[in-house]
């Protein structure tokens, strides 16, 4: 799952587009998906947005935990658990959300490391925390068992993007 600001993707198409090829060439054993956040839209940038399935999607800001929570189900094939139909409380269900699922958390300000850890296991994750792009690589080696990967774009050294593309 990538998360981009839409200001910035929606500055160069012609890059955007680059991004987007790369994405695809990955091959990787699951497709990732990219999510735009965007304060506002408009219907014809909206319809952009959503061509086709390696396409990117849109989530408003102000980013609430229920819209990346319905995002993260969406893209992971999770069935929707928020409904209460089953006498359960939509917390008890999100408690579950990310239960089998092994995360990596990458930045190299420490409290935003716990801020994210703390959230993420808040939904069951298990979170692997790291401070650097360098060993974030030697994390992510192939047939590393992480299911997703959040990671700073601006640390010293090596940062997000440098790191992803070593990857």
């Amino acid at each position: 799952m990538v998360l981009l600001e839409w200001e910035i993707w929606d500055k160069d198409s012609g890059l955007s587009a680059i991004f987007l090829d790369k994405l695809r060439d990955m091959k990787p054993r699951v497709s990732p998906r990219l999510f735009l956040l965007s304060n506002s839209i408009s219907s014809s940038g909206m319809s952009g947005a959503t061509t086709d399935a390696t396409g990117p999607s849109v989530i408003m800001k102000p980013l609430r935990a229920s819209m990346l929570v319905a995002s993260l189900q969406r893209v992971m094939g999770v069935e929707n658990r928020i409904s209460c139909s089953n006498g359960e409380s939509p917390s008890l269900s999100l408690r579950n959300l990310l239960r089998g699922r092994k995360i990596l958390v990458v930045d190299d300000n420490k409290v935003n490391l716990r801020v994210a850890e703390g959230a993420l296991r808040k939904y069951g994750g298990d979170v692997v925390c790291t401070d650097s792009g360098e060993k974030a690589i030697a994390l992510l080696r192939p047939l590393h068992d992480f299911d997703a990967c959040f990671m700073d774009i601006q640390m010293p050294g090596m940062d997000g993007f440098e790191a992803t593309k070593r990857i």
